[in-house]
């Protein structure tokens, strides 16, 4: 009797919940060294400006705040989906405005590109955890 079991990774990866979240994450690992698409994230809360303006609310709590419901929305979108267009307009989306919230969350480290790489691996996680509830994970381990 094995302790450990066997994973089918070959059908593992060619599950499209899987795939698509994969080539994203690899994306943003390989250009973590290298963070220009990552501060371009970032630099997008300058597009909350004119709403603070006109509110007279502070940049940072609105930005957060509507980041935060807009990830929630789009990490819904991206476990209620099967089509394959929707499921890569969810998992950008879900980058757009999840992926700066982590970066803030770990800006307090003061190591160089830390923010960057640990931003990554939790939004990695938390994509890669909802495609395994989506496909139902369990049937792709065996008892061989």
């Amino acid at each position: 009797m094995r302790l450990i079991k066997k994973v089918d990774f070959n059908s593992l990866l060619k599950n499209k919940n899987i795939f698509i979240p994969l080539i994203f994450i690899g994306i943003l690992l390989g250009t973590t060294f290298y963070p220009i698409p990552q501060i371009i994230l970032i630099e997008l809360a300058y597009l909350y400006e004119p709403i603070t303006t006109i509110t007279s609310l502070s940049l940072m709590p609105t930005y957060f705040i509507t980041n935060t419901l807009i990830s929630i929305i789009a990490l819904t979108s991206f476990y209620q989906t099967n089509n394959i267009h929707w499921l890569i307009l969810a998992t950008f989306t879900t980058l757009i405005f999840l992926y700066p919230i982590l970066i803030y969350l770990f800006s307090g480290i003061n190591i160089p590109l830390v923010s960057f790489f640990l931003g990554t691996l939790i939004y990695g996680v938390i994509l890669l955890s909802i495609s395994m509830l989506k496909i139902d994970f369990p049937k792709y381990i065996s008892e061989k």
